[in-house]
């Protein structure tokens, strides 16, 4: 009972995540709601597998959190570098 509880307001949380994905300013802000959508679904994914004792569940949020960590560690180094290759020397001054 308490594993449908959270799946809700998991689910809530997830509609409001998507809206501000849509309606974010700023790339950014977009970005972190993707994160944030992705944390609610392992989320419920976990709960899932509390109400169902199913260890499948749990494995696809593993699968989910791991998988999701390196596409934000690339989406970021995007923000800072403008693509996924870093530039091999950095000038110093103006050059």
């Amino acid at each position: 009972m308490i594993a449908l509880a959270v799946m809700l307001g998991a689910l809530t949380a997830l509609l409001l995540a998507g809206v501000r994905a849509i309606a974010g300013p700023t790339l950014q802000d977009r970005a972190v709601a993707v994160y944030s959508i992705v944390e609610k679904v392992v989320l419920v994914c976990a709960a899932a597998a509390a109400a169902g004792a199913s260890s499948a569940w749990l494995d696809a949020a593993f699968a989910l959190v791991l998988s999701s960590y390196v596409v934000n560690v690339a989406i970021l180094k995007v923000f800072r570098f403008g693509n996924l290759q870093a530039p091999l020397a950095r000038t110093q001054g103006g050059r």
